[in-house]
Order: structure tokens, then sequence, then C-alpha cells
């Protein structure tokens, strides 16, 4: 079983697994600090997750997420756009580029 720990405010503290009496293994529980079960797997995909008492929200701000998660590589270059650069290609070595 797994489990998160999380502060007095609801903010993910670390991500645990759980003995049999759900008890955490390799981590000691401080004050205030609690265990949730619900929905671990959807929090453990947030970059800061809060718990509202029903269910994790994610708390980065926008700027926050777009660093910490960058946007894919561009796309790759259309049909279109490739031949377009091998004529461009082929007129400079035509006319004596190298």
């Amino acid at each position: 079983m797994f489990g998160i720990v999380i502060n007095k405010d609801g903010f993910k503290i670390a991500f645990v697994t759980l003995d049999d009496i759900k008890k955490p293994l390799y981590y000691n529980l401080s004050d205030g600090e609690l265990i949730i079960e619900q929905d671990w797997n959807i929090a453990n995909a947030m970059l800061k997750p809060q718990w509202i008492g029903t269910e994790w929200i994610e708390t980065a701000t926008e700027e926050e997420l777009a660093e910490a998660f960058p946007s894919p590589l561009p796309s790759q270059p259309t049909s279109e756009e490739r031949l377009q650069s091998l004529e461009d290609a082929m007129l400079f070595l035509t006319l004596g580029g190298m």
C-alpha cells in the first residue's frame, strides 16, 4: 500500500510505502503530519499537491509548472517545409555556394 504524508496545511511532504497496519516504512511522522491514502497516484503526479479534505489540488503556478514540465520539442517540419529547404540548398549549390 502507498500513501502521502501531508503537513497540517495539507501539503505533500513525502510519498511513503505502508505496512500491513498502515504504518509508513522508513518514515517517522512528525507532529501535525497525517497520511492520506486516497488518490495518492493523482497527488504524486502533481508538482505541489495539497489535500483539501476530499481531493488533491495543484497549487503550483503556471510559471512553476512551465519550468518543471517544459513544452515538448518543436514539431517536425512539414513536407512542404522540407521540400523548400531542399530546393534552397540545391539553388545555393547551383549558384556556386559551398
